[in-house]
């Protein structure tokens, strides 16, 4: 699979992008995006986006959607679904969501545990969307997902910059946070993590993070919800309770990844890490199998 992926800053595009800028040399757009451009959220790169990253999808070979819940990303004869639940309860889900239950695709693969090794195909590429910032181990999720790529196949992923979510307030995930829930060979969340989704979220909405209004923490405005997240966070080893485990930027996933893989403790590269994008609660990212 050839390396035609669009570079993190692709200076033809970013001039194109923004009539400002139109007179600039290259050296000059490169400085610019660094400067200014990364803050004010201007794309990069088409691919930062989440419409531009999915048209670098191959063309040919299988295509492995990774819970895609009841609005898949990419649909069509060479896609396969995974997830934790089969149609019927999607549909019951979306149903619930306010969303369309006739969205839902037929789910291939079916895992309560959210096990990928039930998966008995290769593919060419394998895609989620919010999905990697919720593994309790990251690098097990990792190569899974490396498992059933083929050689130098890709993983395209969106996940939510923390900078812009309900994840603001949260402590960025370091590259020892990661280590250490793999040395434990972690399955579910640990009361931390659970604590800090219950307590200290805030809004989720991203042109309000954009310009700089964070809200205020869940514990700020009533503290009677730490008794009710105690009492979940302490049920932890009974039961898995769905929460973030990661909190990421572009810059820190990009490092983390690279940290991984240069201990071929993955044997996945970042191969691109997009920037996040104005109104955008999210980045875009392509890793590759070795």
């Amino acid at each position: 699979m050839g390396l035609t992926m669009p570079p993190e800053l692709d200076l033809d595009f970013y001039r194109r992008a923004n009539t400002d800028l139109h007179g600039f040399t290259d050296q000059q757009l490169a400085a610019h995006f660094v400067q200014f451009g990364l803050k004010e959220g201007r794309p990069g790169s088409e691919a930062a986006t989440r419409e531009g990253l999915l048209r670098l999808v191959p063309a040919s070979g299988l295509i492995l959607e990774i819970a895609p819940w009841f609005k898949p990303t990419v649909r069509g004869p060479r896609v396969r679904y995974f997830d934790i639940f089969e149609i019927n309860e999607l549909r019951r889900r979306a149903k619930e969501s306010g969303g369309n239950p006739a969205d839902c695709p037929e789910v291939h693969y079916i895992s309560p545990v959210a096990d990928l090794s039930i998966v008995p195909d290769k593919f060419s590429a394998i895609i989620s969307s919010h999905v990697i910032e919720h593994q309790p181990d990251l690098v097990m999720h990792l190569n899974k997902v490396a498992d059933l790529l083929e050689p130098r196949g890709l993983y395209f992923l969106m996940a939510p910059d923390k900078r812009y979510c309900f994840d603001h307030f949260i402590p960025t995930s370091t590259i020892a946070d990661v280590l250490d829930a793999h040395i434990r060979r972690r399955i579910r969340h640990d009361p931390k993590n659970i604590l800090e989704y219950r307590l200290m979220r805030t809004h989720n909405e991203p042109m309000r993070h954009w310009n700089g209004d964070h809200g205020t923490r869940l514990i700020d405005e009533s503290s009677h919800i730490v008794r009710e997240a105690l009492a979940e966070a302490s049920r932890y080893d009974q039961e898995y309770i769905d929460c973030h485990a990661w909190r990421f930027t572009p810059d820190s996933f990009r490092n983390i990844i690279a940290t991984l893989s240069s201990l071929k403790l993955t044997p996945m590269n970042p191969l691109r890490v997009y920037n996040s994008v104005l109104g955008t609660v999210e980045f875009t990212a392509i890793l590759q199998k070795r």
